[in-house]
């Protein structure tokens, strides 16, 4: 029986809401600030370290798992590109696909699809799972916790980094969260519902956000 985790379609849900009133509120107030921001996407990349891990290990090979990643991601960004052509013209196309595969660190001045930054970190994360999978890291659960102690010594060695790169920094350890928190799942599992709940607001309102700021 595949066992699913409706609480992540929520947690996604609420993120992706995050997203949308963070970009809108920053257009609209260029003075706009919120440090907790900057976890949004790692919060994604958790939640993917956990659902990735099951669909490959469901999957029963990497084809499959590399098919079915690929119907999750490319249908999408071909809507968002032609989006891009149909209400902006053919160098938004280049700028978001330049966006894209340089993972947010290189773009052209000029209109580009911005969120689609965090695509190529994704997809890399795909890639090192596989491998880790392949390696057979995952029957080893202190190895995964020693890459991600190893990790966060990463995330510490950057903390003098502008917040961009100091965010992509925290992927690394967000995907591993994700990764320990479905090989430790039966644990979790009996944790109260009420407990991460209550985190993940105090990370969030923990950290200065601007609505709730007084």
């Amino acid at each position: 029986m595949v066992r699913r985790y409706p609480n992540f379609d929520l947690l996604r849900l609420l993120l992706a809401l995050e997203v949308v009133v963070v970009h809108a509120w920053n257009e609209t107030d260029r003075n706009f600030s919120w440090a907790g921001f900057i976890m949004a996407v790692p919060a994604f990349l958790a939640i993917s370290g956990f659902l990735v891990l099951k669909s490959y290990e469901d999957s029963g090979s990497w084809r499959s798992f590399a098919k079915k990643r690929a119907l999750r991601i490319l249908p999408a960004l071909m809507v968002s590109l032609l989006l891009c052509w149909a209400l902006f013209d053919t160098f938004a196309v280049f700028n978001s696909l330049l966006n894209w595969l340089t993972g947010g660190l290189y773009t052209l001045p000029g209109v580009a699809n911005g969120p689609l930054w965090s695509l190529a970190w994704e997809e890399l994360a795909y890639t090192l799972l596989a491998v880790l999978f392949a390696a057979g890291a995952y029957r080893k659960p202190l190895l995964i916790w020693t890459l991600f102690a190893c990790s966060l010594y990463i995330v510490h060695l950057g903390r003098g980094l502008q917040p961009w790169f100091q965010m992509i920094l925290l992927l690394l350890p967000a995907f591993f969260i994700g990764n320990l928190a479905y090989l430790h799942r039966d644990i979790l599992n009996r944790v109260h519902p009420v407990v991460p709940w209550a985190f993940l607001f105090l990370v969030m309102f923990g950290s200065g956000c601007p609505y709730f700021s007084t």
